[in-house]
């Protein structure tokens, strides 16, 4: 036994390469598992912070929400649009120049963006670039900002601001209608919380009125002239141009908007849409702010659009209305806007 020689080991058998290649891919399949389970909580904590963001933006608790947005951005600075909504929480604080720098962070990312274009702006003031103001106020943001102003608009507008932009309105309308007659079928696009029906109540057999913002209509349902009667026979929430290009040709006596055009940028979809479903001889007649060029501009400080004599002059022209009167009016004590009449 003690001459006996050591059993030699048997070595191990080696693997093959397709076994070898098998063991690697369930490594490598273990280690993506991994990485994916690690990415999806990471996106759990990305989205879960950028909601309660939201949330908390709607529920005005401001310094919760750019608590929220800035962790996002600290965790990826691309996510969603968080750079807007911190962007939107600082101004809502009234910390102008930070919410400044959020959106233009954002419309780095999202060029395409309208709202942060528009947030932009009117953040920005005159310096904004006039190559880039917006074409268009976005719709959503319009509809938020009514749906908050109605509740006081009427008393904010005509009792604070002295607004008389819907007196000077119905004054010009009838001026330029035919003396006597009482049964003018009208459409009053952007009809708010109800200012110019009763003042038009006594010339109308019907009265359509339409608004983006339900908060409006509400108040206006509430409208009556000096006998009691409704000042509105409907009230339809919709956007102005689209409600007309829904409309038959030639189905009213009188489209009027006070104040509404100014929101809407090119005009010259408005201009078209009334003078089709204006009747023959029937008015146009609106309200705007002025602008001193010879087209129509984007103004940073009160978010609206101006527009040229010039401009609505050609407009008016090219669908074939006459102007009846296109002048400066003071729509508030020290703000001169456009008072204008066309017919067909």
């Amino acid at each position: 036994m003690a001459n006996q020689k050591p059993t030699a080991k048997k070595a191990p058998a080696r693997k093959s390469v397709v076994e070898e290649l098998r063991e690697l891919g369930r490594e490598w399949k273990a280690k993506g598992l991994e990485f994916v389970n690690s990415w999806e909580k990471f996106k759990n904590i990305l989205e879960n912070n950028y909601q309660l963001g939201r949330s908390h933006f709607d529920r005005g608790n401001l310094q919760d929400a750019v608590m929220r947005f800035k962790f996002v951005i600290w965790l990826d600075p691309k996510y969603k649009d968080s750079w807007y909504y911190l962007g939107c929480s600082l101004l809502a604080e009234g910390k102008t120049k930070a919410a400044r720098d959020a959106f233009a962070k954002d419309l780095k990312l999202r060029p395409k963006s309208e709202d942060t274009r528009y947030m932009l702006a009117i953040t920005t003031g005159k310096s904004f670039p006039k190559m880039e103001l917006p074409k268009v106020i976005p719709l959503h943001l319009l509809v938020d900002q009514f749906n908050n102003l109605a509740p006081t608009f009427t008393n904010e507008q005509v009792g604070a601001y002295k607004y008389e932009g819907h007196i000077q309105l119905a004054n010009a309308i009838r001026s330029a209608i035919a003396p006597g007659r009482m049964d003018h079928i009208i459409l009053e696009l952007g009809v708010g919380t109800g200012l110019c029906g009763p003042l038009l109540r006594d010339i109308a057999a019907h009265i359509t009125g339409v608004d983006i913002s339900a908060a409006m209509l509400s108040e206006a349902m509430t409208v009556t002239d000096e006998q009691g009667k409704k000042s509105y026979d409907a009230l339809l929430k919709r956007e102005a141009v689209e409600f007309m290009a829904d409309g038959p040709d030639s189905s009213y006596d009188i489209v009027m908007a006070a104040g509404v055009v100014s929101f809407i940028g090119d005009l010259q979809p408005f201009f078209e849409q009334a003078a089709r479903i204006l009747k023959s001889g029937g008015i146009l007649a609106f309200t705007a702010d002025a602008f001193d060029g010879n087209s129509f501009q984007f103004d940073t400080e009160t978010g609206r659009f101006g527009y040229s004599q010039y401009y609505l002059a050609d407009l008016a022209t090219r669908v074939g209305l006459t102007e009846f009167r296109c002048r400066e009016a003071s729509i508030y004590p020290e703000s001169v806007g456009l008072l204008c009449v066309y017919r067909k």
